[in-house]
């Protein structure tokens, strides 16, 4: 299942996949792989190094970023071999190496291909409810399978994305509806447990997890 949302930026992708050279494009190639659950593709077309998102990722001159969750290396690396323009620079902690089998015979032009396997961070989310004697005994275990749908993409749009800013505002409406006695006094998100923000940004070298113990559920 996926929200309107994550359909129409799958559409998207799969017809930015036809081009090539542009980040629509390589996003576009890499989201199509088998495994893959989120990608996030920028570039820095400037002659310097420059810093990126919410923690300064540092892209180097004239390059491509492509950070994955999912999928296998080979495929991605292929992938990004495919659909990124001739010599650009490329960012990241994986290299693979892909070999030209198309266009030569053996020996086959091999190259090696960067892309950024970005760190797996954790998130924490409370949320707090009115207590009311009307609500469903489970209520507590409800409201985090509400909050989990919605930032896995399966309903709302509060979907958790590598160097996305995910804000508190689109997981209301999957909590409030799991009962009409229900009054949602506040939603906090953050990277560490007893979270007082809003809302979270990512870097783009950072995938957000969330689980079921990192959601607090308080009646009050």
């Amino acid at each position: 299942q996926e929200s309107d949302r994550a359909f129409e930026q799958r559409r998207y992708d799969s017809v930015a996949q036809n081009a090539q050279g542009s980040i629509s494009a390589l996003r576009g190639e890499v989201a199509s792989i088998e495994g893959v659950t989120d990608v996030f593709c920028t570039e820095n077309n400037t002659s310097e190094a420059v810093t990126y998102g919410a923690t300064n990722y540092s892209l180097l001159p004239h390059s491509i970023y492509v950070g994955v969750v999912g999928g296998a290396d080979a495929d991605i690396a292929e992938a990004i071999w495919r659909r990124k323009n001739a010599g650009s620079n490329m960012n990241g902690n994986t290299t693979v190496s892909v070999s030209d089998t198309d266009s030569y015979v053996y020996p086959y032009p091999t190259y090696n291909i960067t892309f950024n396997r970005p760190t797996s961070t954790p998130l924490y989310v409370e949320v707090n409810l009115q207590d009311d004697a009307n609500l469903p005994a489970e209520i507590v275990q409800q409201t985090k399978q509400a909050v989990l749908s919605v930032f896995s993409g399966e309903a709302g749009n509060g979907r958790g994305r590598i160097g996305g800013t995910i804000y508190t505002a689109g997981y209301y409406g999957a909590v409030m509806a799991l009962s009409e006695y229900l009054n949602v006094i506040s939603i906090y998100i953050g990277k560490s447990a007893n979270p007082t923000g809003t809302m979270v940004t990512m870097g783009i070298d950072e995938a957000p997890v969330l689980s079921e113990s990192q959601i607090t559920v308080n009646l009050v």
